[in-house]
């Protein structure tokens, strides 16, 4: 049984309590409570001649006049001091966004999966023909990527249409079929069925990945209240955090290969299937659902059953009422207006910026990156430099987020993982073969120079990583998932998010695929200064694009979108 099927008992005690507030209330003007209660999304004024256009217009003015008419009758008071005096309940609300958070630990484990795993599969000296071939390993670290991609527009869909909770538990089928395989795919008596296993079970746990991003986002944005949710979200980052040390821990342990740590992983998805069922759905879906009985026990369960949630229950309405229900049609036509527009181009921005700074190749390639810089026990470094830098720092973060605010965060961040990538792009530059030489005083060769070379400027690369991964961690990392959930619109929040988690991973995809080859073809150090490149780009974006978001309603992120861009439309739409 849920969570919220466990309070459902309680709903008609509030009903009725809710009632006896009411008639000890001085008689509410109607005007009064919906001016009360905030504004209503302008609609466009000028004038359509498309006559479908001018019908949906007019069936949505008729909505809306009609809902704030039931609203008006429906107002709660709030100034009933008993129930002020109530402080609202957070570890429910804590407890269920954690349980939530177990797919973000698989996120973080599959994407730190390739570090170690790769070490495993390109160095299968037993079986010779098993081994991956340098493109192989490009695909394979890839496929994840990859299938992240489909996962988010899956996620999208059912988030919309069967709501937050289902979308969020069925992502245990793409996991669950994507580490099967990996795990079982070394009894394969064929080299070529091996590599195929391997390689499908990497793209549904791709899958998994971009479902998590999604469903998990839209999930916590929507059960958290507006003053702890950069604080409860963030705990969607510790959880990843946590991932790539679990990840990089399992794969420095001797004899324990990729096959075994897959198993663990599968672990978790079971835990993860058990747990959720008994958690429940979000009060923003049920009422925009109508399904407002269930909406109250929610927020009951989630609040706090004396706490007065009316406020907020009063808030998420009126935001319903001013959105209509749309077809795919319609849906696709709300992305012509400036309002969903732009915080659209912004989502999708923060996501390209996020995935073609570096992040997924240090975080793919960390153990390769530092053996291919001369870093001794480069596992164990990419355990401590990356894994637990990264934890320590989401963490510290969580207590940040709503202390100095999203934009603040993101601004230092840029500035660390633009400091990051150029002191490695410096690192490969003066170990290069050619640099190294030109610097040999003595008569040794080649090998000896580079040699000399690695052993005295090893420490350069550990420190950029650990730079790298400070400025990630302390912004980008925990604020971009909050920032997701926070600037689309409710009508097409499970589209629009499903769209950036899209551009997102295909980004991913593109850099880990292309990270070796393109490394290859242009040395190292300038693929690190490209990564620099777009860091620095990004540091403009944040300064110059985004605004606060600190302490705001989503209800309020939508309104101020409303008021500045809500009379703009692309001029073919």
């Amino acid at each position: 049984m849920s969570g919220a099927e466990n309070v459902q008992d309680s709903v008609g005690a509030h009903n009725s309590s809710q009632d006896q507030v009411t008639l000890s209330q001085p008689p509410i003007d109607r005007s009064m409570a919906i001016a009360s209660l905030g504004p209503i999304n302008p609609l466009p004024t000028d004038k359509s001649s498309d006559p479908e256009e001018q019908q949906i217009e007019l069936s949505y003015i008729n909505e809306i006049d009609s809902k704030q008419d039931e609203i008006a009758t429906e107002i709660v008071p709030v100034n009933d001091p008993k129930l002020k005096k109530v402080r609202q309940r957070l570890w429910t609300t804590v407890l269920s966004a954690i349980v939530a958070c177990i797919p973000f630990l698989l996120v973080g484990c599959t994407l730190g999966f390739p570090s170690g795993a790769l070490l495993d599969l390109t160095d299968l000296e037993e079986r010779l023909e098993y081994k991956l071939t340098r493109e192989q390993a490009d695909l394979f670290g890839a496929l994840g990527y990859i299938g992240a991609v489909f996962g988010g527009p899956i996620a999208g869909w059912i988030s919309d249409r069967m709501g937050r909770k289902p979308a969020l538990m069925l992502v245990s089928i793409p996991y669950l079929i994507g580490y099967l395989m990996i795990t079982y795919a070394r009894f394969a008596s064929d080299p070529v069925v091996f590599k195929t296993i391997l390689l499908i079970g990497r793209f549904f746990s791709g899958v998994g990945l971009g479902w998590s991003s999604l469903a998990v986002v839209v999930y916590v944005a929507e059960i958290s209240p507006a003053k702890f949710r950069g604080r409860i979200g963030s705990v969607l980052q510790i959880f990843l955090g946590f991932g790539v040390v679990l990840i990089y821990a399992l794969s420095s342990i001797d004899d324990f290969r990729y096959f075994d740590q897959s198993l663990i992983l599968v672990g978790f998805v079971a835990l993860f299937t058990i747990l959720m069922p008994f958690f429940c759905e979000t009060p923003r879906w049920l009422l925009a659902h109508g399904q407002k009985d269930r909406a109250i026990a929610v927020l009951k369960f989630l609040r706090g059953p004396k706490f007065d949630s009316s406020s907020e229950l009063n808030m998420i309405k009126v935001n319903i009422a001013s959105t209509p229900k749309l077809k795919t049609k319609q849906t696709l036509k709300e992305f012509t207006k400036g309002n969903v527009m732009v915080p659209m181009g912004l989502a999708i921005l923060l996501a390209v910026f996020l995935q073609a700074g570096g992040l997924n190749a240090i975080v793919a390639f960390s153990a390769l990156i530092l053996q291919a810089a001369g870093v001794p026990s480069f596992r164990q470094i990419a355990l401590y430099g990356t894994g637990c830098t990264r934890l320590i720092l989401n963490i510290i973060a969580v207590f940040l987020v709503d202390l100095v605010g999203r934009k603040f965060l993101l601004f230092i961040s840029s500035i660390g993982t633009f400091l990051g990538t150029t002191m490695l792009g410096v690192h490969f530059y003066v170990t290069d073969p050619s640099f190294c030489s030109s610097m040999n005083s003595t008569n040794s060769s080649q090998s000896e120079a580079m040699e000399v070379c690695n052993s005295h400027l090893a420490p350069l690369a550990i420190t950029a990583i650990v730079v790298y991964n400070i400025g990630f961690s302390i912004g980008w990392g925990p604020v971009i998932w909050l920032l997701l959930g926070e600037l689309l619109p409710l009508q097409v929040r499970g589209i629009g998010n499903g769209i950036a988690v899209f551009v997102m991973w295909g980004v991913a995809a593109i850099v880990v695929g292309t990270y070796a080859s393109y490394a290859e073809a242009v040395q190292p150090w300038f693929v690190w200064w490209t990564y620099s490149v777009v860091n620095f780009v990004s540091l403009l974006f944040v300064v110059l694009c985004l605004f606060e978001t600190k302490g705001k309603s989503l209800e309020d992120i939508q309104t101020r979108f409303d008021k500045k861009y809500g009379q703009f439309k692309l001029c073919f739409s």
